[in-house]
Order: structure tokens, then sequence, then C-alpha cells
């Protein structure tokens, strides 16, 4: 890892020439200009500000050639890595990020708290870090079961779709929120739970899964939380008793009852319910009430 300070108008590479290193711009600015084969035809260019990476695409792909000229447009620091600087500093982030995991998994993931250090951490390895925005779908009821997905930040909400008869006799499909997960808590745990059940078919997810707001996820695939999760009886006992979630026929009760309650409201009660207009209170001059008039011709 090198810093350099390149000054306005030079040239860091060349468009044809090899490069061993990528550059992080710390100050100043960089333009990258890719240009026809007898170099008489710009095609694009690119202007790049502190922050920016450039040239990684080729120094991770060493030897392979750039197909584009670097240039500084004003004096410019920079860092240059090569691929071991680079797989070094991945390798140290990675470490760091793992041993978050553990910590998140062991002390906010019921199920996971009894378990060897060195079980988390396989677990933790494993990890995909997804970001989901506000309101977006993270599963659709009946989709395939294919890992657990822990809340890191945010939360999520899972949601049911029915469909109600209303009192009009109109069908029309209704949403209830099931229950709201909030950081630790997790979704997904159907196959956990299946585990040494005579239970066949393919688990799929009972409800929507939708996030609340920006929202950043920890996803682990089924297998590789089912290989470690023999052996341990009480963790399909945690999650049990973490997730207690209303089944259908109560659930539909809930929502029946509430969606009846709006109808008649909304198609009876409201109809019958017209509230007179209150009357003018003309002008009062003295303590005594003037009615409002009109001029006739």
């Amino acid at each position: 890892m090198q810093r350099d300070t390149v000054p306005k108008g030079e040239k860091i590479y060349v468009q044809g020439e090899p490069v061993c290193c990528f550059y992080i711009v710390v100050s100043g600015l960089v333009m990258l200009k890719e240009s026809s084969e007898n170099g008489g035809l710009q095609l694009s260019s690119q202007l790049l500000s502190p922050g920016d990476v450039f040239g990684k695409e080729y120094a991770l792909r060493w030897p392979s050639i750039t197909d584009a000229t670097a240039v500084a447009m004003e004096s410019t620091q920079m860092i240059a890595l090569q691929r071991d600087d680079y797989e070094a500093v991945i390798e140290h982030f990675k470490k760091e990020r793992i041993a978050e995991y553990c910590y998140f998994l062991q002390t906010q993931v019921d199920f996971m708290s009894e378990w060897p250090a060195g079980k988390v951490a396989q677990v933790a390895s494993r990890i995909q870090n997804l970001i989901v925005e506000d309101r977006e779908e993270v599963a659709k009821a009946g989709d395939v079961i294919e890992g657990l997905h822990f809340v890191w930040a945010g939360a999520l909400r899972l949601v049911r779709t029915f469909e109600h008869v209303t009192l009009t006799r109109e069908k029309v499909r209704r949403q209830a929120e099931i229950a709201q997960l909030l950081s630790g808590e997790y979704v997904g745990e159907e196959p956990c739970l299946r585990l040494g059940t005579s239970q066949a078919g393919v688990p799929r997810h009972p409800y929507d899964v939708v996030a609340i707001n920006a929202t950043e996820l920890l996803f682990v695939r089924t297998a590789d939380i089912l290989q470690h999760f023999r052996g341990f009886k009480s963790s399909a006992k945690k999650i049990k008793q973490a997730h207690r979630y209303p089944d259908d026929n109560t659930l539909r009760e809930q929502v029946d009852e509430q969606l009846v309650w709006e109808d008649f409201k909304e198609h009876y009660l409201h109809p019958l319910y017209k509230p007179e207009p209150p009357p003018d209170p003309g002008i009062v001059f003295r303590g005594v009430r003037m009615e409002p008039f009109k001029l006739s011709r």
C-alpha cells in the first residue's frame, strides 16, 4: 500500500498498457478517457473525485490490459494497492465482520445462545449481508424457504392476505399484519422445526415478508443452519416459544370481524348518519340577532 501525489496533467496509466495495482482517490480529480484504437476519437470519459476507486478490474485480473487512460486533472493524492494488499485488507475486515456476527448471534438470537462459539463462528462465516429498502418485499407467501433471515438493523413486517366477502357481496383482498420482527428476530425457521418430524413437502413462507423501513438482514442458507442445528434440542423449543403466530382460523376470524364492522359503517351507518349543517348565525348587533336577508329588485 503506497500513497502517491500526482501533479496536474500527468498520466497515471495509459490505455493498452498492463496495470498491476488499483487506486483510491484521496484528494483532487482524475479523468478516465477511453479512445478508439488509433487514438483519434474519444469514446467516453468519466470524472473521479475523492473516495472513488479505479483500476480495480485490471489489478485483480493481473496480467490484464487497460481500456482507458487515467489523467490527473489537478494535483491529486492517491493510495495505490496491489492485489496482495487488497486481499489482506479484505481478509482483515472479513474477520472483524465475522466477529461482529458471532457476537450478534450469541447475544441477540435466542436459539443460538447456548451454542458453542465454534459452531456459531462456522454459521457466521456463511452469512450473506442483505440491504432492503423501505416497503421492499423480502419474500412472498408461497415462496420456497431457502434459509433464515435475521434482522440485523431495521424491522420486518409479516403480512397475510385474505379474500373477504363484504356485506354488498363484493369480493375484496385485504391484508392483515401478523407480527413485526425487530433486531435479533428472524423468519424462515420452518425447516428447523421440521427436523426430526415426519412432515413432508417443501417448506414455504406462509406470509409475505416486507421491510418496514430500510433494513439490514443477515441471511444464512437452511443447509448451513441444519448441519449445526442437530443435537441442540433446546433450539427448536426456543424457536417455538419465540414465534407464536396466530393460526389461520383465529386470524381469519379476527380479520373478518374487523372488516365486517368497517363494511357496516361504510355501507349502512354512514349513509344514515348525515349531520345537518349548522344554522347561519346571521349578524348579532347589540345583543339582537339580525336575520340574513336578500336584496330584491
